[in-house]
């Protein structure tokens, strides 16, 4: 049964976040795994290659922007969608983010359940933000 879904990778290191956001990618009709810092992260996509990262701006160890940076400079990984989530950043930032970061997206909280969940079903199927 699993073989078949795509694989997400959630870094948060809030656990009520984490079971929302997980909630949202089993919806989305995918399986999730979780890491709760930097370097947990790196391990996970070096080691699962899931189809996306959904990753919070603040984690330990570093930012979400820090994660999506490594992952673009590794050849295999760098193509890998990413959607950062933040509760603070200006919108901006949010811009330049998306600009900087190809294959990015960016949602502020409160997060809206519906965007949030076709955003990432049009993701898993296009491998494109």
């Amino acid at each position: 049964m699993f073989g078949s879904k795509k694989l997400v990778l959630i870094v948060e290191d809030t656990e009520s976040h984490a079971q929302l956001m997980a909630a949202y990618v089993k919806y989305a009709g995918a399986r999730s795994v979780t890491a709760g810092n930097f370097s947990g992260a790196l391990a996970a996509v070096q080691k699962q290659n899931p189809a996306l990262v959904i990753t919070d701006i603040m984690i330990p160890g570093g930012t979400g922007l820090d994660l999506a940076m490594s992952l673009r400079k590794h050849p295999k990984l760098g193509l890998i969608p990413i959607i950062v989530v933040s509760a603070h950043f200006p919108e901006a930032e949010i811009l330049k983010l998306e600009q900087t970061v190809k294959n990015c997206r960016v949602f502020q909280k409160p997060l809206k359940a519906m965007e949030v969940t076709e955003t990432i079903k049009r993701m898993l199927s296009s491998g494109k933000a």
